[in-house]
């Protein structure tokens, strides 16, 4: 779906961004006075020289470390929403998009764009809700890195410890909210979020890219100045953290004014030229690599679908799990079953058409796709105690009644329940017979749908199916 440009609200991203710039600079300006006092610009260029070539080489190596990384957040929100955009083309815009907007700010606006530039075939809604997604993810992991950093070394960011123990309270909860709650409303758009183990992915990536963030600073400053990456780790996230409040461009001003509060032992000047250099390998080189790279982005080749052939042992009412799901499609191109996705889960209802080794790939890697776990439901004992085998858990929930009406004996001893049962259904006046379905039958049972969903809302379906007068005919 594609959505003009004026439709989606950055206005007020726009005011905020203004607003930092009138407010927090000056502010930032107002802070730095007793730094510029033991400023001197010719140690500035002193130490500037005395960075060595191999100090800017593994700087830029593990700046490249660090986007590679922040690339991947955008595989795993394209896995999430389903765009069929392939694990490459994501990779290299979200790690574009990233450099240009961490530097020219109004991160919402600019990676938005970014995004819509580098991958054709998608709307500015859909690049929209990738930025959202990969900003509210990376706002929860920062969070957490930064709470347990904070309680792990105490010392290295002197803040009392309540402040980290409300960071990762306060982490706990969007975690929770986003687990609980399926969708986020942006834009008058739905959007999916994250499962808990694209959450757990997403983290693990944070973790990787402010640590390389961290280490390319690491290594630019001097050999003697004394400060183990241990200490430096919880610094730079906290000037993170600021720097995403300042809202500035590239966290200019609040970023060197909280590194050089925590950094008091050490000399500015030493500092303020490792500093600079960061910011040349950090952010200038790569906002110029990916506007050199959304010139001419990667094509963002979809997915490939496979032909799809019926199986002949599909069970008999995948129809109703189909009219909310989707077709689950084995490497050969043969209809497996109908599978649904939740927040969590990939489900596939009832026993698949085809082996369970076959099955058990196709569902897991479909799951792997949207970053959820595989999940068959309604399945029976003995595909269970197969698929036990590949390494899932088994949970018993059911035991289906089978009763062939040919052979079967209503008077038998054993059927003594099925008999309770229906004297109950007689006294209750409920009658079971052959459904004709005429027209004055349709709207009837329109009509008790109708007076269903008032009741309890849109019926979900899948698993219990929903109203449709062509799957009763047959």
């Amino acid at each position: 779906m594609f959505t003009p440009l004026t439709a989606v609200p950055f206005r007020r991203k726009a005011i905020a961004q203004a607003m930092a710039l009138c407010f927090v600079i000056p502010l930032c300006a107002v802070a730095a006075r007793p730094f510029l006092e033991t400023l001197d610009w010719g140690q500035v260029r002193l130490a500037w020289h005395n960075i060595s070539p191999l100090q800017w080489f593994t700087a830029v190596l593990a700046t490249i470390c660090s986007f590679a990384t922040l690339g991947r957040y955008d595989v795993t929100i394209h896995r999430v929403l389903n765009t069929g955009v392939n694990r490459r083309a994501a990779q290299a815009c979200g790690a574009a998009s990233v450099a240009l907007s961490q530097t020219l700010g109004l991160g919402l606006l600019t990676g938005t764009l970014a995004r819509w530039r580098a991958l054709d075939g998608i709307g500015i809604v859909t690049a929209g809700s990738v930025t959202t997604q990969v900003s509210l993810s990376f706002l929860g992991a920062w969070l957490i890195l930064f709470a347990l950093a904070g309680l792990a070394s105490p010392s290295a960011f002197p803040l009392p410890s309540l402040v980290y123990k409300a960071s990762l309270f306060s982490a706990i909860c969007l975690i929770l909210y986003t687990a609980l709650k399926r969708y986020i409303n942006v834009a008058g758009h739905r959007i999916r979020l994250p499962s808990l183990r694209a959450i757990a992915i997403l983290i693990t990536f944070a973790a990787f890219d402010t640590g390389f963030a961290t280490l390319a600073f690491w290594l630019l400053l001097p050999s003697d100045i004394g400060i183990e990456f241990s200490t430096l780790f919880p610094i730079c996230l906290a000037c993170l953290g600021i720097s995403l409040v300042g809202n500035t461009p590239a966290g200019v001003g609040s970023f060197e004014i909280t590194l050089l509060w925590a950094l008091q032992f050490v000399d500015v000047n030493e500092v303020l030229a490792s500093l600079i250099a960061f910011r040349i390998v950090y952010f200038v080189l790569p906002a110029c690599a990916s506007m050199a790279y959304l010139i001419r982005p990667m094509r963002s080749r979809p997915l490939r679908q496979a032909n799809i052939l019926l199986a002949k042992a599909v069970h008999p009412e995948t129809a109703s799990g189909l009219q909310t799901g989707q077709v689950l499609v084995a490497s050969s191109g043969h209809v497996i079953g109908a599978v649904a996705r939740t927040t969590q889960s990939t489900v596939m209802i009832f026993d698949p058409a085809l082996s369970s080794s076959s099955s058990f790939a196709a569902l897991k890697s479909a799951a792997k796709r949207n970053a959820t776990s595989p999940l068959f439901y309604k399945c029976g004992a003995r595909r269970a105690a197969q698929f036990r085998r590949h390494g899932l858990k088994v949970v018993r929930i059911a035991q289906d009644a089978l009763i062939d009406l040919r052979t079967a004996q209503i008077s038998s001893p054993k059927r003594r329940g099925l008999r309770r049962k229906i004297r109950a259904a007689q006294k209750a006046a409920i009658a079971i017979k052959p459904l004709n379905l005429r027209a004055c039958t349709i709207e009837e049972i329109e009509d008790v749908d109708l007076e269903w969903q008032k009741e309890n809302g849109t019926p979900r379906g899948f698993s219990m199916g929903r109203v449709c007068p062509q799957y009763l005919a047959t």
